[in-house]
């Protein structure tokens, strides 16, 4: 197998399995098709999950039902609606994700196709949980802040008064600063605390942005 530089990338991006092992998630709430919609709903209650799995018999995933679906279908059919098997509301069509798939594939799915929960399979097919999009993003998250802290550690350690800038230093003379000299960013710097780094693509934003509200300032007093 021929490494390269994008797989030692990948391989430090967090995966469903970490999600799993790190948040310490249990087994997945699971319930047979015929169960009623009230004992689901109890289960998830009591659980405190976002959704249950429904499988068969031979334990294979036939659906999900979350407290979304249980709602919607008690404001359209009234109480009697708890006393449906779940088989009736679940969402048959349900999309699964193996444990070593990125967090960052299954976030943007299940935000493209407004997923909140997507049940999690081992290599062996083994069903191994069933992730919300809060325990995924939490893990993005954290994948974010630690890649921006060492990015930044990095930009410390090459930084010179040159590209250095104080917090209370104007904005316009950061950016004829960074234009004059060339520079890819400064660093803003508080005696010795770092607080930051900004670009030259962020200091044009800053400054559009503060024209534009100083505009409207005026139109609305004008």
């Amino acid at each position: 197998m021929n490494l390269t530089a994008i797989d030692v990338v990948n391989g430090k991006r967090p995966r469903l399995r970490d999600v799993v092992s790190g948040n310490a998630l249990d087994a997945p709430q699971t319930v047979r098709p015929d169960d009623s919609v009230l004992t689901v709903a109890r289960q998830i209650d009591q659980a405190g999950v976002g959704a249950a799995l429904v499988v068969d018999i031979d334990d294979l995933l036939v659906g999900l039902v979350s407290p979304r679906d249980i709602v919607r279908h008690i404001s359209r059919a009234g109480a009697q609606a708890l006393e449906w098997p779940v088989e009736r509301i679940m969402t048959r069509d349900v999309w699964v994700e193996r444990d070593d798939t990125l967090c960052q594939t299954t976030l943007t799915q299940m935000i493209d196709f407004r997923f909140r929960n997507m049940p999690v399979y081992t290599s062996e097919q083994q069903l191994l949980a069933c992730v919300e999009t809060l325990d995924i993003t939490n893990a993005k998250l954290a994948e974010l802040t630690q890649s921006n802290r060492k990015l930044l550690e990095l930009l410390i350690s090459q930084n010179d008064e040159r590209n250095t800038v104080r917090p209370s230093d104007n904005i316009a003379l950061v950016a004829q600063r960074m234009r004059g000299s060339r520079l890819d960013y400064v660093i803003v710097h508080d005696g010795e605390k770092c607080l930051g780094f900004i670009t030259p693509d962020e200091v044009l934003r800053a400054v559009h942005q503060q024209s534009h509200s100083t505009k409207a300032t005026e139109k609305a007093t004008g």
